[in-house]
């Protein structure tokens, strides 16, 4: 909340909209510069929207379909999962400021689902919150959802009936709307997107349940647990976009070695004073771009700080460490989990062999 008022109180840009300078700085004259009483909240002006979105008169249209599967969370371990079009998490759904986006679900489950478009403004009846909205997609059967793509900005879909189950085995996915105008946003030479999950697995079992995310013992970027996470490579000098979509029900402060990075944009919304750091605290629910000079040279890694969700089980190092491997360096040399490897313990952080 005090990034947003302050950076109203400078009349600067904020999640996508513009205030008066004039009169919010008036408003908040008896104040600090970043504290506003609850009346001076109150007498701010309106926002106003700093560009009306004008529809492109294309339709982008896409189908997700949705089935039980075995999913494969790192070598060895396999899972009884939901899938869309057969890969956790589901297909990038990527469109344009401006465009009608239309997404059939096909629901081949053995129960009802339905997908809610976290972030998004849609018409109240696309929202995908069964019984409020709609009824839930029966075993079967197919619903499709229209709506405008009317801000840009990183977002996320994901089941939003029984979801305790369904998100936890899979049924979820990003969403991405591209500016109008190319020239409204950097230009980036890696634009990528992590999806931070938990998992709940019986070693002989498979997946069992309960708990409300308290009992996760395995942890996935992308669907994978470390070490087969997924590098992202880049070259000395390239500018990288990372988006970081938290699905799970724990908070993951996310750690970059050897880099700072700057926050750029919290739930598809651009903030108006990026701020640099190394470590961000993803919210369950939340969603965060940073961007990031790739100028160190070496392999390093990109981890989650609670200790226990760099593990497979009891097994470290493993969930959520995603490798940045700079072009003609060493690959990681924790290719194998065989018990603890001692090369990259992150709680004690001796990691021969990998900067930090």
């Amino acid at each position: 909340m005090g990034l947003a008022v302050s950076a109203a109180v400078a009349g600067v840009m904020v999640y996508g909209w513009k205030a008066d300078k004039e009169a919010t700085t008036a408003a908040a004259k008896e104040g600090t510069e970043s504290i506003l009483t609850t009346t001076q909240l109150r007498n701010l002006p309106p926002l106003k929207e700093t560009n009306e979105i004008k529809p492109t008169g294309e339709t982008k249209s896409f189908t997700l379909e949705i089935k039980p599967g075995k999913w494969e969370l790192v070598k060895g371990t396999s899972i009884d999962a939901i899938t869309v079009n057969g890969s956790i998490p589901g297909p990038e759904i990527r469109v344009k400021e401006g465009d009608t986006v239309r997404v059939t679900v096909k629901n081949n489950l053995q129960q009802e689902t339905a997908i809610h478009w976290h972030g998004l403004h849609v018409p109240n009846n696309m929202d995908g919150v069964p019984p409020l909205t709609q009824n839930g997609i029966k075993p079967g059967e197919s619903f499709t959802y229209e709506f405008p793509a009317n801000h840009a900005g990183t977002f996320m879909y994901h089941s939003h009936l029984n979801s305790v189950e369904q998100i936890d085995k899979g049924l979820y996915g990003p969403f991405i709307i591209d500016p109008q105008k190319p020239e409204d946003q950097p230009k980036y030479d890696k634009d990528i997107t992590w999806m931070l999950s938990g998992w709940i697995v019986n070693e002989t079992n498979g997946m069992a349940h309960g708990g409300g995310g308290m009992n996760y013992n395995y942890w996935t970027i992308n669907g994978k647990a470390f070490p087969d996470t997924k590098p992202l490579t880049v070259k000395k000098g390239e500018k990288v976009r990372m988006r970081l979509i938290n699905i799970s029900n724990l908070a993951h402060p996310m750690h970059l070695h050897g880099h700072d990075f700057r926050v750029i944009a919290e739930d598809g919304h651009p903030v108006a004073q990026p701020q640099v750091m190394n470590t961000i605290d993803v919210a369950p629910g939340k969603i965060y771009d940073i961007e990031f000079i790739a100028d160190n040279p070496g392999t390093w890694v990109f981890h989650c700080h609670e200790l226990h969700h760099t593990m497979n089980g009891e097994v470290e190092p493993g969930g959520l460490i995603g490798v940045i491997q700079y072009e003609g360096q060493p690959a990681p040399s924790a290719t194998e989990q065989k018990g603890q490897s001692p090369n990259m313990n992150m709680s004690d952080q001796n990691m021969p062999g990998m900067k930090h």
